[in-house]
């Protein structure tokens, strides 16, 4: 999600459903991404946010298909 983008903008994400899947221990991506599921959540856009034990950036411990699933399960 794009840092700084003002309330507007996330609003006009209504009637869409977002998925964020972020690892823990990716630091950076961690807290935007819970910044900005909390920011949508609080606008009233359907929003899920799971967050990956352990996982860092490129979520290597979903690779194999687990992280195509999650996103299809979410849909």
């Amino acid at each position: 999600f794009p840092v700084g983008l003002k309330d507007e903008g996330y609003a006009r994400l209504k009637g869409v459903s977002v998925c964020f899947i972020v690892g823990d221990h990716d630091p950076y991506w961690y807290q935007q991404t819970t910044a900005a599921y909390w920011k949508l959540k609080n606008l009233g856009v359907e929003s899920y946010l799971e967050v990956v034990e352990g996982g860092g950036h490129l979520l290597q411990e979903m690779f194999g298909g687990e992280l195509a699933e999650r996103i299809q399960n979410v849909r």
